[in-house]
C-alpha cells in the first residue's frame, strides 16, 4: 500500500466503507428503522453510487468554505441538493457542528472512509480499490448513532464505488492542481430517511491506531416543518 502525503490527507479526510449480496441483505429483517437497508436503491440510486456522489460533493468545494473542514456547521449548506442533504466528516478529533436541514430530505453521512485517486495513489481501477481495502482494514471502532439509538451491523453499509469523476478545485483540501480526476471511494454509508421536524443529533465515529487517529462527529440537527 502507498502510504504517501496524499494517501494521509485522504485517510485523516475521509476517515472519521463491500455490500453484501443483495438476496441476504433483503433476507434478513432491516435492523436500523429510519435507515435505508445496504442493498436498497434510495432514490433510484446504489449505495456505492451514493458513495461516489457524496465524496465528489466534498471535495469540489474549495477550502474556504469546505464542510470537513467546517469548525460549528457554517458551511453546512454548501452545495447540497435535494432530495438528500450531505454530512461531512472532520480531519480528526471532535467536532460539533449545528445545521439547519429543509423537510423531507433524507440525510447521508459516512462513519469512516477513505479514497484513492486514480495515477496519484494507483496505476489502475484494480490498485486503487486493493488499496482502498487495506487502508479500511485499518479502521476501528467505527460507530453511529441517530438520537441516541446506536446503529447495529455497520458492516453491512461497508461499500466501494466504482470509478467515477472528481472534480478538484481551486484551493482544494488537497492541494492538487484544479481539474477532473478520476477516482474510487470506499467506506461506511449510511442514508436515514428524512427526519422529523425538530431537533436530531447524528453522531459517528472511527479510529485509525496504526496512526493514532480519533475521528469524532456530532451534527445538532433542526429540521424544518
Amino acid at each position: 500500500m502507498r502510504m504517501n502525503a496524499i494517501r494521509a490527507a485522504i485517510i485523516a479526510l475521509f476517515t472519521g466503507g463491500l455490500m453484501l449480496g443483495a438476496s441476504n441483505a433483503w433476507s434478513q429483517p432491516n435492523q436500523n428503522p429510519g435507515v435505508h437497508p445496504a442493498a436498497s436503491t434510495p432514490y433510484g440510486v446504489t449505495y456505492s453510487e451514493w458513495a461516489a456522489d457524496w465524496t465528489d460533493w466534498g471535495l469540489s468545494i474549495p477550502t474556504a468554505e469546505n464542510p470537513f473542514l467546517d469548525p460549528d456547521g457554517r458551511f453546512c449548506q454548501v452545495d447540497q441538493l435535494p432530495p438528500v442533504f450531505f454530512l461531512g466528516n472532520n480531519f480528526g478529533g471532535s467536532t460539533v457542528r449545528h445545521c439547519n436541514v429543509p423537510p423531507g430530505q433524507s440525510i447521508l453521512f459516512s462513519p469512516a472512509g477513505t479514497l484513492c485517486v486514480l495515477h496519484i495513489d494507483a496505476d489502475t481501477e484494480e490498485e486503487c480499490r486493493a488499496s482502498i481495502e487495506e487502508v479500511l482494514q485499518l479502521i476501528t471502532n467505527v460507530a453511529a448513532d441517530v438520537d441516541g439509538q446506536p446503529l447495529q451491523d455497520l458492516q453491512s453499509y461497508r461499500v466501494i464505488s466504482g470509478l467515477f469523476s472528481l472534480n478538484l478545485p481551486s484551493d482544494n483540501i488537497f492541494g492538487l492542481p484544479p481539474g477532473q480526476y478520476q477516482a474510487v471511494a470506499g467506506g461506511y454509508f449510511v442514508m436515514h430517511t428524512p427526519l422529523s421536524a425538530g431537533q436530531h443529533v447524528i453522531h459517528f465515529h472511527d479510529e485509525v491506531p496504526d496512526f493514532a487517529l480519533v475521528f469524532d462527529v456530532t451534527y445538532v440537527l433542526n429540521v424544518g416543518q
